[in-house]
This record gives structure tokens, sequence and C-alpha cells, in this order.
């Protein structure tokens, strides 16, 4: 080797072991994302420059040549730019113009997902395999970082899907799906929603004895045939739904033969029109009087819903009233047989469940209301719990005090109007 010619060599671990028991290092600058194509900052304004980027605390190393921005686009640029943004999709057989509104909201939250603390979760839907689902659910990543997003089957325990989430952050993935979700599958995850409204997530590391806390800088996506997001999942996601109507959809033509590699050939063009978009909006739009914010998701309704409401699309968020189930009403028929059999009275996670084995009625309406076991007990405690206060039939359900006999917790069924005191 020449002398003064640099070379690649890992940090000695005395040296890496000091820096990481340190704990603050004040003179040395925060990094939290490495990205490869310009970006929105939180202001509004285009990362174009490569290099370390103190605002949003990521370095930007280009993997290929991007034009500038226009600084100040045009309302006609803009609209312009979204006729770029929508041109390769136009034979997407998306069921209601919501759906592709949703779809360019994936794109723009990919593009400004360093602008924004939290991100909602885009599910791709079709009634049948074959529709364009998992080709359409990569586009967005493919655009914005010029790859596909990683992907990870849909765990079976809520563990499992703590542990891919945390590993999935602190390998740095900026995008991740969860790939063909068993059909008709009613999504619930606490992990999943917790993970979605938290822009920071601390968990222990696997195989070690020491935790980490991340930022969460993810886009995470899903794909499966007539799949639904429900109950608290239901408000922490858009939905893109396809429905083609063909006879024969392996026989179909397209335009674009080869989607993926077109997109990659034009992903410079389509990222820049996404971005003259969001810079667009925030010189002549921001201003304007838009619906209110998605809860939890303030920043992106501001960077990301309302550039497409500004250039008159539908409302992404509609999709939710379209495709997902909050399961508001649901309790109401437990509630009903449970305020039927206890009347005023009191009763425990074990009345519920020796009664569901021989009530039909109850079992169906514990398992529709999201209980799996209701002949468990400890299945049938945590929905308890899980719907302490909650307020449908008129009803409201109260934890009332523990049984000091049965060293279990009572829970009783009150009308709305009386006091909970």
């Amino acid at each position: 080797m020449r002398s003064g010619e640099w070379r690649d060599i890992n940090c000695p671990d005395d040296i890496a072991d000091k820096f990481h028991h340190m704990g603050e290092w004040p003179r040395i600058r925060p990094l939290e994302a490495i990205v490869s194509a310009p970006f929105m900052r939180e202001d509004g304004s285009i990362c174009e420059k490569p290099g370390y980027d103190s605002l949003a605390r990521a370095i930007y190393v280009p993997n290929e040549p991007f034009p500038e921005v226009p600084a100040a686009p045009s309302v006609q640029e803009c609209h312009a730019a979204l006729d770029v943004l929508t041109a390769p999709f136009a034979e997407f057989p998306f069921a209601e113009p919501a759906f592709k509104s949703a779809f360019l909201a994936h794109i723009l939250s990919e593009a400004a997902r360093l602008a924004i603390d939290l991100c909602p979760m885009f599910w791709y839907t079709a009634p049948d395999a074959g529709t364009g689902k998992s080709l359409l659910s990569d586009m967005a990543c493919l655009i914005v970082h010029g790859h596909a997003p990683a992907r990870r089957p849909w765990p079976k325990e809520e563990d499992e899907m703590r542990k891919q989430l945390f590993a999935a952050m602190l390998s740095g993935e900026r995008s991740l799906i969860f790939d063909n979700i068993q059909r008709g599958h009613k999504l619930r995850d606490r992990s999943l929603c917790a993970v979605l409204t938290s822009e920071w997530w601390e968990d222990r590391v696997l195989g070690k004895s020491m935790s980490c806390r991340v930022r969460n800088l993810m886009v995470l996506t899903a794909t499966g045939n007539n799949i639904t997001p429900v109950s608290d999942m239901a408000r922490r996601s858009l939905v893109v739904r396809l429905v083609n109507d063909a006879p024969d959809m392996k026989a179909r033509r397209f335009t674009i033969v080869d989607l993926r590699a077109h997109v990659l050939e034009h992903r410079a063009e389509l990222l820049v029109a996404a971005l003259t978009i969001l810079r667009g909006y925030q010189l002549h739009g921001a201003e304007r009087t838009y619906p209110v914010t998605l809860p939890s998701f303030e920043r992106w309704s501001r960077h990301v819903r309302n550039p497409l409401l500004w250039l008159g699309l539908p409302d992404p968020v509609e999709t939710q009233e379209l495709e997902t189930d909050d399961e508001t009403g649901t309790l109401g028929d437990t509630f009903k047989i449970l305020a039927t059999t206890y009347a005023a009275g009191s009763f425990t996670a074990g009345d519920i469940s020796k009664m569901a084995g021989i009530d039909e009625a109850l079992n169906a309406a514990l398992m529709s209301a999201g209980c799996k076991e209701p002949y468990s007990p400890t299945a049938v405690g945590y929905w308890l719990r899980d719907n302490r206060d909650v307020v449908d039939a008129g009803m409201r359900l109260v934890q009332r005090k523990r049984d000091s006999h049965r060293k279990v917790n009572t829970w009783q069924l009150l009308p709305i109007t009386r006091s909970l005191l």
C-alpha cells in the first residue's frame, strides 16, 4: 500500500467499548439514517446536497444522479408532476379513487419519512391472487430508495412480531413489508400498533443482556387477499384495494411490460415529481384549511395527506371507512347477554368462561368481539381489561373491587347514565 493511501479496518474493540460506555457523545454528530436519494426535511425544505445533514441527522449518499427539485414550483408544475408520478400505474385496477390516493400517500410517505414522527401503515389487498398488489406495494420503496422493501412473513405470535420489528429498526430498515398474509385474516397486533405510534422504541437485543433505544423511521406495509385491519389497527392504517374484472388475469397485457425495470429506469424523474408536489404544497397550499388531522399522525397529515387534498385528489383517509373495521359496536351483543344474565350484579372472568361453554350465543359474541378463547378464564380476563370503561349498547364495562375470597377481579355493566362512583 502506498504511503498516505486510505484503507478500511475495523474499529479496535477497546476504542469501541470506550465510546459505548460514555453514554453521551457531545462532540460526535448524531446519525439516525443513511439515505440514498433527495428527501424532505421537517421544515418542508428539500435536502439535495450529499453529505451530513444536521437538521435530519442523516447522511445523504446518492446512489445515482438526480436532477434538481424546482425551488419554487408553480401550481401547474405540481399538477404536471402528479401526472408524471401516476402515469406508470394507470393500468392498476384501483377499486375506488380513494385507494389510488392511498397509494400516492405511500410514495409521499417514503419521500417525507424523515420529516414526520409517525407514519400510518399501508395495506394492499384484493379479492384474488394475481391482481398486482404485491408488485404495486413495492413501488414506493423502489422510487424513493432504489430497491424493494425488506420482506417478512406475518408472525403467528405477538412476541415474534415485536422481535421482528425491533430487529428491523436496529438494522436500519426504512421499509418493511409483511407479504401474502392469510386470506380473509382480520389483523390486530398490540406490538405493531405500539410501534406505529412510537417515534422511539426500546427493547432487549436478542441474545444479549442489554437493551437498546432506536429511532423508528420505517414505513410498514402488508399484502394479502381480503385482509382487514381491525380494532386499534384500523385507525393506524390506510388501504389500497385492487379489484380486477378480467376473466383471465394471466392473459392480461400491459403497456409497461416490466414495471419494476421501468420504475428503476425512471426512478430519478419519479422521485423528483414526488418532491415537487411536497415542495409546491409548502409554497402554495399550506395555509389553506384542511380536514382535522388523523389522530396520532398530525405531522403526516400536514406533510403527506394535505398535499394530495390540495391537488384535488380524494382523501386517502377515506379508505379507513371503506376497508377497515374499528370494531365499534361489536361489544354490544356481548354486553347485552351479560347484562341479561347478571342484571345489576357483578361477574368475573371465570363466570363468563363457564357460561360461554354452555351458551353458544355468548361464545360467538365473545369471538366476534375479539376474545379468541372464550372458554379460558385467563383469555377472558385479558379481554375484560382490554375493554375496561368501554361504552357500547348504552352500557359501560366497569372493574369493581377485587373478590378477596376468590382472589379475582369483579366486573359490572352499568347504564352510562348512572354514576360510576
